[in-house]
């Protein structure tokens, strides 16, 4: 299961008045599939829609559309078939798969054909909107199999924080930490459009009163997990906890006091939180819980983590450029 749901819908069912459940708030996305684009013509029933319906229809897309709603989940030719809605079934019966399910306005022919299609009455009734935790592996495959492609893909800057990023009393945590950022560049760069992008990979952690050179010396022996030649750069930010609050910007007055404590993982506007470390620890089998994060408060909260950070002191930033002189540095 997804840590966002993402649903392919039946015209009869966007009509039916769920327009409103979808967006990167709600953490609930549509997929056009099994049409490359949504189409206003007929239903997957093949009841054609009258000049009202058609009307409305259009008005839903654009709206969701102009929110980001709307989501290719899929590769690419999963949207080419002359049958579509064969395509469709095959798709949802698939043991694994990027939608959550399908949504149709009343039961039909089609819903009957797998039990990942439910009408609009049953999904209200069942709860199936409710986006929770989920508990997946932990590891870093794990979770970036656990979301659509759209959420990393178009990303131009990444977040992760984690308080004990920095804690360097077990050497060996290290690689494991850096096992995520190595993944996160992995999938981003699959993409061959991503061949020549650029990207920032934000780190945040507390600060552990290691010596400064002593911590870069540190992360430059691990340069090599991440080298190649790919255009992404990484920013280590090592922070304190403020003491004095005076100078606090009135807008961040309700985190006053909140400790370096949570963990995220960002992607441009995509926020999730987890629970344990980020290293990877599958040789344990240890099981961790993520969830999709779009509060606005959270959001407010998360934006303090930045470059210049207002809500805690900054004790130290370097990025992947200076681990890579100080390792060649290291090594000569």
């Amino acid at each position: 299961m997804s840590l966002v749901h993402v649903y392919a819908c039946c015209p009869s069912a966007l009509l039916a008045g769920i327009g409103h459940f979808f967006g990167p708030k709600k953490g609930r996305f549509l997929d056009p599939f099994p049409f490359t684009r949504l189409r206003c013509k007929r239903t997957w029933a093949n009841r054609e829609l009258n000049e009202t319906e058609k009307r409305e229809f259009i008005e839903i897309i654009a709206r969701l559309n102009q929110d980001g709603s709307i989501q290719k989940s899929l590769p690419n030719e999963a949207y080419i078939s002359d049958n579509k809605i064969i395509s469709l079934i095959s798709e949802l019966n698939k043991e694994k798969t990027n939608l959550t399910m399908a949504l149709v306005g009343r039961a039909n022919d089609i819903s009957s054909k797998s039990d990942r299609i439910h009408t609009i009455s049953d999904y209200k009734d069942k709860g199936l909107f409710d986006l929770g935790p989920t508990q997946i592996s932990q590891t870093p495959e794990a979770f970036f199999d656990h979301i659509p492609s759209f959420i990393i893909q178009p990303s131009k800057r990444f977040k992760l924080i984690d308080p004990y990023f920095f804690d360097l009393k077990k050497e060996a945590n290290t690689p494991k930490r850096l096992m995520f950022v190595k993944e996160l560049i992995d999938r981003y760069y699959s993409s061959e459009e991503n061949k020549n992008s650029c990207i920032n990979i934000d780190i945040y952690g507390k600060c552990f009163g290691f010596n400064h050179e002593y911590t870069k010396e540190h992360f430059a022996k691990y340069t090599k997990m991440l080298q190649t030649n790919l255009p992404f750069i990484i920013n280590f930010y090592i922070l304190k906890e403020k003491n004095n609050f005076d100078d606090l910007p009135q807008n961040l007055k309700e985190f006053e006091g909140k400790k370096i404590h949570e963990r995220f993982f960002c992607a441009d506007r995509f926020n999730f939180s987890f629970e344990d470390s980020i290293m990877d620890r599958s040789i344990e089998s240890v099981k961790q819980t993520w969830r999709y994060e779009a509060t606005d408060g959270m959001i407010r909260y998360i934006d303090c983590y930045n470059e210049n950070p207002k809500l805690f002191d900054l004790d130290l930033h370097f990025d992947s450029k200076q681990l890579e002189f100080i390792s060649q540095s290291m090594r000569s």
